[in-house]
């Protein structure tokens, strides 16, 4: 994490110590280069700070699908109900202790599930009649060429 926090540091330093060097075998006058070489450091230290908190929030985001992620797996090793659905506190023990913290903070949203279980069980499903009239004109046709 060390490094991280160093981002915007060395991004401004680095952009000063390049746009000073390039200045002066430009032949540009000192004061004007130590102009340019602020200006530059404290655009890419902003730069750098964003940076930061960019990567800060997608290793925060990894880490909660990881929490998530374990959680459903424990609540898959040991199954409550039966039914496949898990109890809202096995997900994701830190939300429960969020929730019980601050009543009125908005709930995190949960992972949608897809049921991805095809031909298992009547769903009710009925093809189309179409489809029956273009699958025995099919087999007209192929009766007739044979």
């Amino acid at each position: 994490m060390g490094r991280i926090d160093r981002i915007p540091f060395i991004s401004g330093v680095l952009a000063a110590i390049i746009t000073g060097a390039a200045s002066y075998v430009a032949g540009v006058k000192t004061s004007t280069v130590y102009l340019r070489m602020i200006v530059m450091m404290l655009v890419f230290f902003i730069i750098g700070m964003y940076v930061r908190k960019t990567i800060r929030d997608i290793k925060k985001e990894l880490q909660n699908k990881k929490e998530e992620q374990e959680g459903l797996e424990k609540s898959k090793e040991n199954p409550g109900s039966g039914d496949g659905k898990t109890a809202p506190d096995s997900i994701n023990p830190q939300m429960q202790s969020d929730a019980d913290a601050g009543k009125d903070k908005p709930q995190k949203q949960q992972a949608h599930k897809l049921d991805l279980s095809a031909g298992v069980g009547d769903d009710g499903f009925q093809p189309l009649e179409i489809g029956k009239a273009v699958s025995s004109k099919l087999k007209e046709q192929k009766g007739k060429t044979a």
